[in-house]
């Protein structure tokens, strides 16, 4: 087929694969052109997500922002990793011997460890996007991106005190929420 119809073809079992968004249609007759399909695929899950933050950040400020984008970015890939990572934890944290291990991550129930190791990595994910939020919006506003310093500063100058950071971070904070709001 022509490069547009093979690349939808690509971007449509792209997305099979890596969401749970239903898409018709049958895959490439060229299976490596699926890979070269990934990164599109990557940008549609993304603004996705985005679109779930931009909402919610009307009603939940830059937190709720965070915690929707992941929440979305998770529920359109159907936790891809999610499950394989609790299993290891469980696995990992129950099993005393290989045997045991394996039974463990075999066994379709959640286990503490499992739940534990899934509550971190949301946790660092949404902490992580919280923290690029305040970032984006620093630099958006004529910052340089950087949170605590000046536009002059550059990442050599550390003589930035602690209270100086909190005080640039709230202040970010607080023009991303105004900016949200507007």
């Amino acid at each position: 087929g022509s490069p547009p119809a093979t690349l939808m073809r690509a971007l449509a079992e792209a997305l099979r694969f890596l969401s749970v968004i239903p898409v018709p249609g049958r895959p490439p007759k060229r299976a490596w052109t699926v890979l070269a399909a990934y990164p599109l695929a990557g940008l549609v899950l993304g603004l996705i997500a985005s679109a779930a933050g931009w909402a919610s950040g009307w009603l939940f400020g830059p937190a709720g922002m965070a915690v929707a984008i992941v929440t979305a970015r998770i529920l359109v890939t159907g936790g891809l990793h999610m499950d394989g990572l609790a299993d290891l934890a469980d696995g990992a944290g129950g099993g005393r011997d290989r045997e045991r291990r394996l039974a463990i991550m075999a066994d379709s129930r959640l286990g503490s460890w499992g739940a534990l190791a899934l509550l971190i990595v949301f946790s660092l994910h949404t902490a992580a996007m919280a923290a690029l939020l305040v970032i984006g919006a620093s630099a958006c506003s004529g910052g340089t991106g950087l949170v605590g310093t000046s536009p002059a500063a550059t990442v050599d100058d550390a003589e930035i005190s602690q209270a100086e950071v909190v005080s640039a971070t709230q202040a970010s904070q607080e023009q991303l929420a105004t900016s949200i709001k507007e």
